[in-house]
């Protein structure tokens, strides 16, 4: 069964063959033996067996009020009930008093958990339902809903919260010692969910700071070969309602336990999860693990401690499965419980390794085989913690460097020093320089790197450090720092030219040809920087030492500045100079020429088509194009499209069109060409009419000679032709052509014969533009 604590937790026996342990500050260690309902107190400091105490059906946790003056037990069996035990010193080293009270639970209890104050207690059941009860009255209070069949319970310091831990972590405000109301939402023990994998919180303590924190089981079923199974330790910052970070186990987590001066936490490990690709299962774990609070959330591995408690074989059954685990005062032992095999182990927080292991012995009022589960240890906030083994350890600079040097010597010298094992980290160390060989080799206490100034003299060079236990100030450890101080490596930045037209990149690299100490000088070894611009047009591209000339650069020299510096030494540096001539590009507009009738038409679809740029044909994307002049308004150009146009009724002849084409990028680079446009006048065609008409009356002979006459392709009309009257051959006053509407007209009656009648159709547009044609009218006198 998993637990869970308030501050320490779980179960301490009545040992065989007990010898002296380093807990001299402690007084009494309560265990709690579930085969025998007994909880059994004992000296922490020696074998002797103070008082075994009858309590409920199968006991498993043991929780110890703050001042340590009351025991809380969970009687996991029916009839449900806590015990709570007299632990007060007169009640435990004699028989003066009642020194245990039962109160009834509605279902089986999980955790206990009390107050600061000592005025109320919490109990979680395996119905997920979290009762209050008065320790005023010893009476069940009310009751609130959490969920879960299983987990741990965990109040403040301050007694205003009560932490869940039963799937999901829920805090629980305390409201006049009777009354819990859910703040915020239940949260899951991660930091950010990740998709198909699930985490649920399995205990919980709180240190006195007020840090919570939570072991979780994971259950994942995204891994390589499908489910997965794992876990580790979630810390919640004091207050907080939502993960900070956590410790991954890569093991199943079951009781957690804070050490007093909340340096360490330790974990029994329930289970293991097994893949071979061939099979997978759960197998019982055999170990505890060590983290240093300190090193959570840093670079450094706060897991530092594996103890492995071992086993009677290779069979699941033989496995040493951890149950409860209690850490003393001073911060010295760890005393974990291993129900399935009656035994205890003390294991030294120097060197997380196994000193003792002790059995509960059978007694006439214990008869059965023990089953040590739940263990708790006397609090006793004044204890001094452990002076622990600090080792501060030598470092060596990976490679010479030069005075002033960018990157330090070493980036931390805590990174190879530990404190009992674990990871020296700021939080858990204090760091002072001692001395240095040279006024120039330096330390940074809040960072623990080595450096070098400009005053750091040429040659081998060392610097001594120290490292003090922040809780004992007087345990101390120095080390060593040994580098190298080189001279300045030579650097030369070479001077670069470049010929290219506007808008390019000539030149890919400034530093291509530049050197360090006699290498390739590149971004590994120096920093680029631009020191200056000789104009707009010219630029420096730092990232990758390019050098480019804007398009609007104008045609000539420009010129720019550089610098290069030594990366590990930033005030060795030399300067360049990188030229670039601007050249224009050969920009050559052809004259062009076409034909176009007088109802207009686009004789050149592109005057750009035999136009070059550079010697290959020119387009808009690379020049622009401008009319400058044309010789009639009809005669146009695009430029959008470089076609030239000619509008219906543009005079017939030679159109001229003069157009410039200027390069893009620079609008001074041009050239001019002209266009030539023939205009063709419209094809006119007066055509012959006959016709028979009387001469006795008048009438109209012919109603318009122009009806068969052409004009450009269409019929001409008087609106588009003007008509006129060569010749009358014989004349005849009474013949008569109307020039309004080509209608030939017999006036009256007149001598008959046949007449030649010879008419002129001009273009209106072009007057010059004319046709003739004859009417041969025959008057036969009928």
């Amino acid at each position: 069964m998993q637990q869970s604590f308030t501050a320490v937790l779980f179960l301490a026996a009545l040992f065989v063959g007990l010898g002296p342990t380093e807990a001299a500050a402690q007084t009494h260690t309560f265990v709690s033996d579930t085969a025998n309902n007994r909880v059994v107190v004992f000296n922490t400091g020696d074998s002797t067996a103070v008082k075994s105490i009858a309590v409920g059906t199968a006991p498993t946790q043991v929780v110890l009020s703050q001042d340590g003056a009351k025991a809380f037990v969970t009687n996991s069996g029916a009839p449900f009930s806590i015990s709570v035990i007299d632990a007060s010193e007169a009640c435990i080293t004699t028989n003066a008093c009642n020194d245990t009270i039962t109160i009834p639970v509605a279902a089986s209890p999980q955790s206990v958990a009390v107050r600061s104050q000592g005025d109320s207690a919490f109990v979680l059941t395996d119905a997920g339902v979290v009762q209050v009860i008065d320790l005023g009255t010893n009476m069940p209070g009310d009751s609130i809903f959490v969920g879960g069949t299983d987990g741990g319970l965990a109040v403040t310091p301050n007694g205003s919260f009560l932490y869940v831990a039963s799937g999901d972590v829920t805090v629980l405000q305390i409201s006049d010692t009777k009354t819990l109301s859910v703040v915020g939402t239940p949260f899951a023990p991660e930091v950010s969910p990740e998709l198909d994998v699930f985490n649920f919180a399995v205990s919980v303590a709180i240190a006195r700071d007020g840090t919570v924190y939570v072991p979780f089981n994971t259950y994942s079923y995204n891994g390589l070969f499908g489910f997965n199974a794992s876990g580790g330790i979630a810390r919640i910052k004091p207050g907080g309602t939502s993960v900070s970070d956590v410790v991954q186990l890569f093991s199943l987590p079951g009781s957690i336990a804070v050490s007093g001066d909340g340096r360490l936490v330790d974990a029994a490990i329930n289970y293991m999860w097994f893949q071979t690709g061939y099979g997978a299962a759960f197998f019982p774990g055999r170990t505890v693990a060590a983290v240093e609070t300190a090193a959570m959330g840093t670079a450094a591995n706060p897991l530092f401690g594996w103890t492995d408690l071992g086993a009677d074989g290779i069979l699941w059954n033989q496995q040493h499965t951890p149950s409860g685990v209690a850490i003393t005062p001073d911060g010295a032992s760890v005393y974990v419980t291993i129900p399935g095999f009656n035994t205890i182990a003390r294991i030294d927080t120097a060197d997380n390794l196994v000193k003792e292991t002790f059995q509960l012995g059978v007694t006439p009022d214990a008869p059965n085989t023990a089953r040590p589960n739940g263990i708790a240890i006397t609090p006793n906030p004044s204890a001094a913690p452990t002076p622990l083994t600090i080792d501060a350890v030598d470092d060596a600079s990976t490679s010479s460097l030069p005075a002033l040097a960018a990157r330090p010597a070493v980036a931390n010298v805590l990174a190879n020093d530990t404190l009992g094992g674990a990871p020296a980290v700021p939080a858990n160390v204090t760091l002072s320089f001692v001395s240095a060989t040279s006024a120039g080799v330096m330390l940074d206490a809040g960072k623990g790197a080595v450096w070098t100034n400009g005053d750091a003299q040429v040659g081998p060079q060392s610097l001594v450090y120290k490292i003090c236990e922040t809780a004992n100030p007087e345990n101390c450890d120095t080390a060593t720092v040994t580098l190298n101080v080189r001279a300045p490596y030579v650097i030369d930045a070479v001077d670069d030219h470049a010929t290219s037209f506007a808008g390019t990149t000539p030149l890919s690299n400034v530093a291509a040809n530049d050197t360090l100490n006699g290498g390739v000088a590149g971004p590994s070894n120096v920093t680029l920087t631009l020191l200056s611009v000789s104009d707009a047009g010219i630029g420096l591209n730092a990232a990758d030492g390019s050098v480019f000339v804007t398009a609007a650069a104008s045609v000539g020299d420009h010129s720019l500045v550089y610098q290069i510096c030594e990366i590990e030494s930033s005030s060795n540096c030399d300067n360049g100079t990188a030229t670039v001539t601007v050249i224009p590009h050969a920009v050559r507009a052809v004259n062009d020429s076409g034909t176009s009738p007088r109802t207009g038409g686009t004789p050149i679809a592109n005057v750009l088509a035999n136009d070059t740029f550079d010697g290959s044909p020119a387009t808009l994307g690379q020049v622009t194009l401008n009319l400058l002049s044309s010789s009639n308004p009809g005669v146009t150009l695009n430029a959008a499209t470089g076609a030239v146009s000619v509008a219906s009724g543009t005079a017939a002849g030679v159109q001229t069109l003069q157009y410039r084409i200027c390069e893009a990028a620079s609008q001074s680079n041009c050239s001019d060409a002209s266009v030539s446009i023939t205009v063709n006048a419209n094809v006119i065609l007066a055509v012959a009419d006959r016709a028979r008409a009387s001469n006795k009356t008048a009438n109209t002979a012919i109603a318009s000679v122009l009806a068969n006459d052409m004009l450009a392709g269409g019929p001409a009309t008087t609106s588009n032709v003007t008509l006129s009257l060569v010749s009358l051959t014989p004349a005849n006053r009474d013949i008569q052509l109307n020039l309004s509407t080509g209608a030939v007209d017999v006036l009256r009656r007149t001598s008959g014969g046949t007449f030649s009648l010879v008419y002129q159709i001009c273009e209106v547009g072009s007057p010059t533009n004319c046709s003739q044609a004859t009417v041969t009218l025959d008057l036969s006198g009928k």
